[in-house]
This record gives structure tokens, C-alpha cells and sequence, in this order.
């Protein structure tokens, strides 16, 4: 794996305030987006999250990362969650942005997280990095008339459409998001209004829907009308979260209500939704879509020992090929004690060093370890198999929020 340098002299810095409306220009040129949103988004754009690319004194390419927490096995990690990379059109193929996006994690890691994550344009680009497709960004949908008329006994709905329950809202998804492997939190309150509640875009009439239990929110749904032409409503969620059964069935009772004048209900979930069992047929539940996010491990024995585990006992060798980073060259020892892993350097043998690459998909449980030996990064007689098929089983790595 081997980078390609810029074929002209580039420096790399945070772009500062007067370079603003550059740094717009080279994302509206690279993504086509309307004037609306740049008059929207462009003043809320933090500019100390970027780093930029220059060529003398023109601005030519953008990064910028998000500080994430990620939900790994029941644990957060500190995650750099990279958006917004963008080339002026006649500097593409040049090599500026692969650069500029491994300057940027380098700078990230150097500060402290563990794991990096982004929704990739093209995949190529970012394997040179040492990213590897980690998880999904799924849109499922049901049919209204399939959705359950009653229930969720205990639970009292009520209907908002403005952020005055932001606070519950966010401490209801923290609740949720460690039983996933892959959701995002972000600590900004402009995200939560702005990409989940959608208060700020001029078409759009935002509503939450809130489950209410004895003890306090079991469940929300920030949803929209949809993209349906003409008179109706077919609700489309942004965060659709339901910490027990009865909330997740209240929920989708209310949005049966909408089976006179509408004909599906999206929200993003995992591949294999647990709440597509709720419906009264469980194959009218489907992917209307799907994008993969991209993974990368910024600190290999860090990452390994922040994540959560079964409870499971043991210890192997593993080694990591990783270009970018020789610091996360092993061989490592993983020594595993009823879910808490330890990771030292070692002198003891190992087998072939994995990719850091398909080790990060390990990581989130988007490859397992019989994956690494179909794909030759691994011998099926490798002595650390066993415990890497334990350590990383779990449900497929989803998040519901992209960026």
C-alpha cells in the first residue's frame, strides 16, 4: 500500500477565517451542491475541524473531521469521524487529496483517537489510507398497512415539532446506542437540530413522535413527510430509537395511522432490523438503501483495549501491516479476561501480519475471522482464530446517522 505523493509542492493548514467562502467554493464545486445549502450551511461551518490544502495561496482541497464517539461492544471510543474532502476539479488525480486525508489523521491520532470512520465517494482512495468498509448506513421501509393497530401498553405518545425535548432525546439515544456495534454520537447541538430534526431546512415540517414509559422516554422518531408527490404522508425518519419492545410497537402504531394517506414508513436501522418481527409480515420489511461507511483503526493496541467485549478468556499473537502508521506494527499479545482486553508488544511468534485494513472490519465485526482466512490475510491454522472469532462476534456494525 503506498501513497501518491502530490505531483506539486502542497502545504497543509487550517483554513482561517477569511478563507471561509474558499473553502465553500472548493465543496460546492466538487459536490454540485445548490446555492441553498451553501446560504444554510456555510455559516455554521467550524472552520477550526478543517484542513486544507494550498497551492501558494490558492485553497485547492478540503477535510475537516468530526470529534465522535463511537459505540463499539458496548463501549465509546474516540473516533474521527472524516467528512467533507473535496478537490477542486482541475487539481484531481494529483494525489492532494489522499494526502491531505492522511495528514488529517495523522494529526487526529496525535490527538488521541483511536478509530476514524467516513462515508467514502470512492473506496479506492481511502484503502491506500488503510480503511476498509466497516459497516452500514441502511434505510429499511414498511408498508403502513403492515404495521401493527395496537399495543405498546404502558407507553404515552406524544407529538412535537420543534426541540424542546432535545435533552431526552439525546439521553434517550445514549441509552440505546451502546447495544449497537457502530452509532455516532455527536456532542453538537446544531447536528441534532440541524441533520435529525431537520428544523432549519425551508420545505421540510419536522416532527418527533416521543414513547413515553413510567420511567421516562423509551423511544422517539424524528421523521419528515417523505419524498411522496402529491397529497399524503409517507414518514420518513431520521432517528427512529426504541430502548424496549412496547415503545418500538407504539411507534409503528402510530405511523399506521397513516395507511389511508401514505404508503411506506423509512427509518435507518441495522441489516438485520430486530424490529422487522414486529410487523405483521416480517418480509415486508426491506432495504430501500443502503451506503457503507469506512473504517480505520488510528491506534491498533489502544483501539483493541477501549472496545467491549463478550465475556470470554484467553490471549494470542497477531501482527498488523500498516504503511501509515509503523507504530501499530506488532507482533501484539491480546490477553483477554472475562471481557476486558490487555494488548503489550511482544517477541513471540505470530503468523502473517494482517492489514490494518481488514483488521479495523474485524474490529467492528464487518469481516470475522474465517473472513480473514477466504481473503489470505490469515491460515486457517492460525493459532489466533479461536479467540478472534469470540472477541469480535456480535451484531452487524450499523449506524443511523450520515455524514
Amino acid at each position: 500500500m503506498r501513497l501518491r505523493e502530490p505531483a506539486v509542492t502542497v502545504e497543509f493548514r487550517a483554513p482561517p477565517e477569511e478563507d471561509r467562502e474558499r473553502a465553500l467554493d472548493v465543496m460546492q464545486s466538487a459536490f454540485g451542491t445548490p446555492p441553498a445549502w451553501r446560504e444554510r450551511t456555510g455559516p455554521n461551518v467550524r472552520l477550526d475541524l478543517y484542513l486544507c490544502a494550498y497551492e501558494g495561496d490558492r485553497l485547492v482541497a478540503t477535510s475537516m473531521s468530526h470529534p465522535l464517539t463511537q459505540f463499539m461492544g458496548g463501549n465509546e471510543l474516540a473516533c474521527s469521524g472524516v467528512a467533507a474532502v473535496a478537490a477542486m476539479p482541475d487539481t484531481r488525480g494529483k494525489g492532494t487529496g489522499g494526502a491531505l486525508v492522511a495528514e488529517l489523521i495523522r494529526q487526529r491520532r496525535a490527538a488521541g483517537d483511536l478509530v476514524s470512520m467516513l462515508y467514502p465517494a470512492t473506496v479506492a482512495v481511502y484503502r491506500k489510507l488503510g480503511y476498509e468498509l466497516g459497516g452500514s448506513f441502511c434505510e429499511l421501509q414498511a408498508p403502513l398497512r403492515s404495521l401493527p393497530r395496537s399495543g405498546g401498553e404502558g407507553i404515552e405518545l406524544e407529538t412535537i415539532r420543534d426541540d424542546s425535548r432535545l435533552d431526552d432525546l439525546r439521553e434517550c439515544f445514549r441509552r440505546w446506542a451502546p447495544t449497537h456495534n457502530g452509532p455516532v454520537w455527536f456532542d453538537s447541538d446544531f447536528w441534532w437540530r440541524a441533520r435529525i430534526l431537520r428544523l432549519f431546512e425551508p420545505d421540510a415540517v419536522p416532527h418527533v413522535a416521543l414513547a413515553h414509559g413510567p420511567d421516562g422516554l423509551e423511544g422517539y422518531a424524528c421523521y419528515q413527510r417523505g419524498a411522496r408527490e402529491g397529497f399524503g404522508i409517507d414518514p420518513s425518519c431520521t432517528h427512529f430509537v426504541a430502548t424496549t419492545r412496547r415503545a418500538a410497537t407504539a411507534l409503528f402504531t402510530y405511523f399506521g395511522g397513516f395507511h389511508s394517506i401514505g404508503h411506506h414508513v423509512t427509518w435507518h436501522g441495522p441489516p438485520n432490523e430486530p424490529l422487522a418481527t414486529l410487523p405483521s409480515e416480517s418480509r415486508s420489511v426491506e432495504r430501500a438503501s443502503e451506503f457503507p461507511w469506512m473504517t480505520r483503526l488510528l491506534d491498533v493496541p489502544g483501539a483493541l483495549e477501549a472496545r467491549g467485549y463478550p465475556e470470554v478468556d484467553g490471549s494470542c499473537v497477531i501482527a498488523v501491516d500498516d504503511p501509515l502508521f509503523p507504530e501499530n506494527s506488532g507482533p501484539f499479545r491480546i490477553e483477554a479476561n472475562a471481557g476486558k482486553v490487555a494488548v503489550s508488544r511482544t517477541d513471540d511468534a505470530s503468523g502473517a501480519p494482517i492489514p490494518v485494513g481488514l483488521l479495523s472490519a474485524l474490529f467492528t465485526g464487518n469481516l470475522s475471522a474465517a473472513d480473514l482466512v477466504r481473503l489470505g490475510a490469515a491460515t486457517r491454522d492460525d493459532p489466533a482464530l479461536p479467540l478472534l472469532t469470540l472477541l469480535f462476534a456480535g451484531p452487524p456494525p450499523s449506524s443511523p446517522d450520515f455524514f
